[in-house]
């Protein structure tokens, strides 16, 4: 993925601006406001919503996409029958409202989006534009492509930043006009944060919602966390990203363990389908709190003769934590903090995956 979306802003009263004269008007206050040098060079450009819709296409790997989503159906993660490849592309073209292209360092609007909502739009993209031009966005974001966890969460820094720049220029921008609320720009990141959360209610799956909702609700929540008066917008984080959902829900916690099964080595004549973390926002979808004290985890999948084969292991702080997920999920099993969900996988596979996490990082 080599775009930021932005999927639901609070509108707001303007003059209908050109937005080559809204980015010259607004990039100043952006760059103000998050404390960093600007982009040296941004396109912008209007597009219809079927261009736009090509645009986000043209990058997505519909056969990784298909991969995961078998894993993902394997461990309860997905309905039967869900075709991820196909849910993925169309659920995010209908509720994008404009994107930063991360590779050709372009703003993209939408024609069809009111004048009114255009200079939030724009605040929020150009704050975008400022993150990549500090922290050279597309390579970052192809350095965490092994790991859907570790994707969300930088996503959840990017979009909670952005959010409450745009939220912090709007607010200036009134007070300009002597227009004054108190808490309006924490009122604006939360408006855009339920916008956000509503767009994902109406997701044709919970995993699809999780994705949407995520980086705005959760990144909003981590940006209010960490601000100061003198680093309103969580600037520090860009050096610093969490490396995981659970440190975007807890700043706090620790790093995350990272380790790999090598499914196709266990098992003969096994060809490698997908090897990524999902991380505890995306355990959480299997029950709420479930992913407290979470601590890793690996899901791998292998075809063979072509039948797929799925393990996605767990960690966790305590033994406790482990036997709560294992009791509620069917066929699940756990050993010390090590859980393991399983579909096709051979006893000494369970087995071998049930190691994977050694047991000195229980508490």
């Amino acid at each position: 993925m080599r775009w930021l979306l932005l999927l639901a802003m609070v509108p707001f009263s303007a003059r209908a601006d050109e937005p080559a004269r809204l980015v010259e008007e607004l990039l100043p206050r952006v760059i103000k406001v998050m404390g960093l040098p600007g982009p040296k060079h941004l396109t912008v450009k209007i597009v219809s919503r079927e261009q736009a819709e090509r645009w986000l296409r043209r990058d997505l790997d519909p056969d990784r996409q298909q991969r995961l989503g078998e894993a993902l159906l394997a461990v309860g993660l997905l309905p039967p029958g869900t075709k991820l490849e196909t849910l993925a592309p169309e659920f995010n073209a209908q509720n994008v409202s404009a994107f930063y292209d991360l590779r050709t360092h372009t703003l993209v609007l939408l024609a069809d989006q009111p004048d009114e909502a255009q200079r939030p739009i724009v605040a929020h993209e150009l704050a975008h534009a400022v993150q990549d031009a500090n922290l050279a966005l597309d390579a970052a974001m192809k350095a965490r492509r092994h790991s859907e966890d570790a994707t969300l969460a930088f996503t959840a820094l990017l979009e909670g930043q952005a959010q409450a720049t745009a939220a912090l220029v709007m607010d200036q921008w009134l007070r300009d006009r002597h227009v004054t609320v108190e808490g309006m720009s924490g009122l604006l990141s939360d408006t855009a944060a339920r916008s956000a959360a509503e767009a994902a209610a109406r997701a044709p799956v919970p995993f699809l919602g999780l994705q949407l909702r995520f980086p705005y609700v959760a990144g909003r929540d981590l940006i209010a966390a960490v601000s100061t008066p003198d680093d309103p917008v969580g600037r520090f984080l860009l050096k610093a990203p969490p490396a995981s959902t659970a440190q975007v829900m807890s700043p706090g916690a620790p790093a995350p363990l990272e380790r790999e099964l090598h499914l196709e080595r266990l098992i003969p004549h096994a060809k490698k389908s997908i090897s990524t973390t999902l991380g505890r926002a995306n355990l959480e979808l299997l029950g709420e709190e479930l992913g407290v004290g979470w601590r890793g985890d690996r899901l791998e999948a292998v075809r063979v003769r072509g039948k797929p084969v799925v393990t996605w292991v767990i960690a966790f702080d305590t033994p406790a934590q482990a036997q709560q997920l294992a009791r509620l999920v069917s066929g699940a099993s756990s050993r010390g903090g090590n859980v393991v969900i399983a579909s096709g996988a051979p006893e000494a596979v369970r087995d071998a995956a049930l190691r994977l996490f050694p047991e000195p990082h229980l508490k």
